[in-house]
């Protein structure tokens, strides 16, 4: 079982990309990805910043368990899809934008939210 998560940058987003914040820029900084274990991928995502860093990656969304990785990762695909329309991509998994459009995209995903098993 794999489940899907979105996560976003809970310090300066700007700072990180190397990039002033434009004056009234509310974006979030936030990245898409899977995994079997949302806690553990959370330790992984913030290991690399210094202790005394202050930015860290949350778990925002969390979806269902899939039955598979591949079904994990076709909602991940979906999710990249329409967020390339959505919101601003920064390459691969991660992107910039409205956090409540963010939101809304993960729960329109099938199966984020299953009845069942």
């Amino acid at each position: 079982p794999t489940l899907m998560y979105l996560a976003r940058f809970d310090g300066d987003g700007f700072a990180l990309l190397g990039k002033p914040r434009p004056e009234f820029d509310k974006s979030t900084l936030m990245k898409i990805g899977i995994s079997n274990d949302a806690t553990r991928r959370k330790k992984e995502l913030n290991s690399g910043f210094p202790p005394a860093g202050i930015g860290t990656w949350e778990m925002e969304l969390r979806s269902q368990f899939y039955d598979s990785r591949e079904l994990a990762e076709n909602a991940e695909q979906a999710f990249k899809d329409e967020a390339k329309v959505k919101l601003q991509s920064l390459g691969g998994e991660f992107f910039r934008g409205d956090l409540d459009t963010a939101r809304s995209l993960f729960a329109s995903i099938p199966g984020v939210a299953r009845f069942g098993k």
